[in-house]
């Protein structure tokens, strides 16, 4: 009896690897921000709402010590700065920041989805297109 157990088994594991054990649970393709929340869900969405805020204000940090760097760089001059990387971010602005085009993606956001938008001494970083997920609200940021 113990050996057919076995022998079973076996046999189940050797058919599961030569259909290929495909499973019907892989993530959609993209972000998960981009993904529609389903009711009722197994998992509670406060979790991933939390995520979300997670990424996105530790990317604001970030950004907001690279615009203060670069605002060091460049001499104060706060006008230039918001010209070079104001707006919707990009690989040529993050390169400007001192940036790689990929720092800022992440699980739920990539750096397109950030904008910064300047007044006076301060900017204030948003990350947008939140999907069904919740909405991160704008930081602002004094730079001098």
């Amino acid at each position: 009896m113990r050996y057919a157990l076995g022998a079973l088994c076996l046999l189940l594991s050797l058919a599961c690897c030569l259909t290929g054990c495909d499973s019907e649970n892989t993530a959609p393709p993209g972000r998960l921000i981009d993904t529609p929340q389903t009711a009722p869900s197994s998992l509670p969405m406060e979790g991933v709402d939390g995520a979300v805020r997670t990424e996105a204000v530790a990317n604001y940090g970030r950004l907001h010590t690279q615009l203060k760097y670069a605002l060091a760089r460049n001499g104060g001059d706060i006008s230039k700065l918001a010209a070079d990387v104001g707006g919707a971010l990009n690989a040529t602005k993050l390169g400007k920041l001192g940036m790689g085009a990929t720092d800022l993606d992440g699980q739920f956001y990539r750096a397109g989805d950030y904008t910064l938008t300047f007044s006076g001494n301060s900017v204030t970083i948003k990350a947008g297109g939140p999907g069904t997920r919740g909405d991160v609200p704008a930081e602002t940021f004094k730079l001098q």
